[in-house]
């Protein structure tokens, strides 16, 4: 197992890491600011380096009972960035559905079983693995306690989650349903998102009180961040306005960015009541607001730097492509790097095999994945796409 001395901890890493992000930046100017920091293709680039980021979080968080923390990583990089997955898929549907006619006649389509026949492949490949090499992803998991048809069923459907790290996918989808459902049937789109709201806030607390019967929602602070989905559909609604109010007043909040990156760093999750299986309903709404107003200040710090500053490099577009399949496999990674015998010393080539093999699992089960949708939906996607965006 890796063994890390303190002295090798003044890290290489805490250089690599935001390198990745700032690489080949591109400042707009002085008087002038990039119009296209919120295109579809930057926020994927984004989305990339957040799912390396949850990588190395749960690598850090796997290893460090064993063997010591791998990397330095910023407070809760893990919650942060999930907030920020939930408010870019936010923003898109939004926008989408505003900007693209007929969206919502082709969203279970294009968007929710895609996304469903992802989850289900990758829990179908979970499933296997925990049966006949008998690798745990999950915990607790009552396929490992009790082997019957109950359990199996249950853990092929993903009523219990083969992999733990999959709650974000059951969240994610279950946004896409109540999406659809809303926008299709109820026409005025802030009675849609409040009502969207509503029901999560049910689910949240209803789900919380009966913690015995729904495993999905085992604990509570996975689930706070689904919530900076709403953040995002409202900035899709406002965006012309946001951005005129932003840039008449760029200074200040270019302090307030500022200001939000040392706070963020070493921002720690409070602790009102997660390890209390009984809800206190005014701790969850107190920890909730709190929680949110974080994930707020980094998602809104990284956009308004991103109007001087555009992130987008070579690295952050490959990520983008595989961002999906990276988050969806990379616990077979942290698996095989706590049971594997071969010892890596060098932290920078410890830092680059990993990377290395995130972005190979995300190419090979893109793939798989794309030849499945192909042939259950008949649909076809370039995956090795250059992208071409245009810098102002």
């Amino acid at each position: 197992m890796f063994k890390i001395k303190q002295s090798e901890l003044p890290n290489v890493y805490d250089i690599i890491y935001p390198l990745i992000l700032v690489w080949d930046v591109k400042f707009s100017g002085f008087l002038t600011f990039h119009d296209n920091f919120l295109d579809s293709n930057i926020l994927e680039g984004l989305k990339g380096f957040a799912s390396i980021s949850i990588c190395f979080g749960h690598l850090n968080y796997e290893t460090k009972k064993k063997s010591g923390i791998i990397f330095s990583l910023p407070y809760n990089v893990i919650n942060l960035f999930h907030a920020f997955f939930f408010f870019c898929s936010g923003f898109d549907i939004m926008k989408s559905h505003l900007t693209k006619k007929d969206y919502l006649n082709n969203f279970l389509k294009r968007r929710f079983l895609k996304t469903l026949i992802s989850f289900y492949t990758s829990n179908t490949i979970f499933l296997i693995m925990s049966i006949y090499f008998k690798n745990y992803y999950s915990e607790p998991f009552p396929l490992y306690k009790q082997f019957n048809y109950y359990n199996f069923f249950c853990s092929l459907f993903g009523i219990h989650l083969c992999c733990n790290y999959h709650w974000f996918m059951i969240d994610l989808l279950l946004l896409y349903l109540l999406f659809y459902i809303t926008f299709k049937y109820i026409k005025n789109k802030y009675i849609s998102i409040f009502i969207m709201q509503s029901i999560n806030l049910y689910l949240f607390s209803f789900c919380k009180k009966n913690y015995s019967l729904y495993k999905w929602f085992e604990r509570l602070d996975y689930h706070d961040s689904v919530y900076s989905f709403y953040f995002g559909m409202i900035l899709a609604i406002f965006e012309k306005q946001i951005i005129y109010i932003v840039k008449k007043l760029y200074l200040l909040f270019f302090i307030y960015a500022l200001f939000n990156l040392k706070f963020l760093y070493n921002f720690k999750m409070p602790n009102f009541y997660t390890k209390s299986i009984k809800v206190n309903y005014e701790n969850t709404f107190k920890y909730l607001f709190y929680l949110n107003l974080m994930y707020f200040r980094f998602y809104s710090t990284i956009l308004i730097i991103s109007m001087k500053f555009l992130l987008n490099n070579k690295i952050l577009n490959l990520l983008g492509k595989y961002y999906l399949e990276i988050y969806l496999y990379h616990r077979l990674i942290i698996s095989n790097f706590m049971n594997s015998n071969i010892q890596v010393k060098n932290i920078l080539l410890r830092y680059m095999v990993y990377t290395g093999l995130l972005i190979e699992i995300g190419f090979i089960f893109q793939t798989i994945h794309q030849i499945i949708i192909n042939r259950l939906i008949g649909e076809k996607k370039v995956l090795y796409e250059t992208k071409k965006i245009k810098i102002n």
